[in-house]
C-alpha cells in the first residue's frame, strides 16, 4: 500500500485535476474538491482541500488499486524546502510531512507550485 506515514521520498509530477484516478472521485466527501493531482512511479498522489489520497495501482492488468487516506489533521508537522522567495511559484520544490510514528515523508513536486499554499492547506485541519 502507498502509505506515505511509513517515510520515504516521492517523486512527484504534476498531472491535470481530470487525470485523477476514477476510485479518488468515489472516495470524496460531499463538498470536497480535488486541489492538485500528481503521478509517481508509486502511484497516484491527489491532494484534495481537506485530504490527500494516494492511490497505488497493482496486479496482472491493472485492475486492481488500494487507496490510502490521509486527513491532514494526521499530519504531527509539515514544512517545506525551496530556493525562492515565499510568495513566488517555487520550482522543484521539496515538501516534508511529519507523522506521529516519528517517520518522515519527502515529496519532490517537479514543476512550480505556491509550497506556501500547500502548508496553510494544510494547517487549517490542526
Amino acid at each position: 500500500m502507498l502509505d506515505i506515514t511509513e517515510g520515504g521520498d516521492y517523486v512527484l509530477n504534476p498531472a491535470g485535476i481530470d487525470s485523477a484516478n476514477p476510485h479518488v472521485k468515489d472516495a470524496l466527501i460531499e463538498g470536497e474538491k480535488i486541489y492538485k493531482v500528481f503521478n509517481s512511479d508509486k502511484g497516484q498522489f491527489v491532494f484534495t482541500d481537506k485530504r490527500l489520497l494516494t492511490v497505488e495501482t497493482y496486479g496482472f492488468w491493472g485492475k486492481k488499486y488500494r487507496i490510502f487516506i490521509l486527513k491532514y489533521g494526521d499530519f504531527s508537522k509539515m514544512g517545506m524546502e525551496t530556493t525562492t522567495i515565499p510568495g513566488k511559484l517555487q520550482k522543484n520544490g521539496v515538501l516534508f510531512a511529519m507523522f506521529m510514528n516519528g517517520k518522515k515523508a519527502r515529496m519532490k513536486l517537479m514543476g512550480k507550485h505556491d509550497l506556501n499554499e500547500f502548508v496553510m492547506m494544510v494547517a487549517k485541519y490542526k
